[in-house]
């Protein structure tokens, strides 16, 4: 039958699991370069609603009086070390004009 699976975010994964999922992404950055793997990852889809959801709870982290738990800026650590960017959107729109002008620079058009 069907298996339904819910994503855990950060403060709610065992070390166990946190430890798969970090290997998992330091696999996806040497096979692609970065860190931003799609929401609906074809792959393997719970790692991609995995990332999605530490994204989330970082946003709401960072709302909240008091700011991340111990747990929680710990993993915030160990993600940014790997290279993990928290604004996908705004640093690919970045990369994206840099690059742009580095072609231009270069090419002259």
């Amino acid at each position: 039958g069907f298996e339904w699976q819910v994503a855990r975010g950060p403060n709610k994964i065992n070390e166990s699991d946190w430890n798969e999922r970090i290997q998992q992404l330091c696999q996806f950055k040497k096979e692609h370069g970065h860190c931003q793997v799609p929401v609906h990852f074809k792959d393997d889809p719970s790692f991609g609603a995995w990332v999605h959801k530490t994204r989330s709870e970082y946003k709401k982290q960072q709302k909240r009086d008091g700011g991340a738990t111990p747990l929680w800026k710990e993993r915030i650590r160990e993600l940014e070390e790997i290279g993990f960017e928290w604004e996908v959107s705004e640093n690919s729109w970045n990369r994206r004009i840099q690059q742009l002008c580095w072609f231009k620079k270069e090419h002259g058009h």
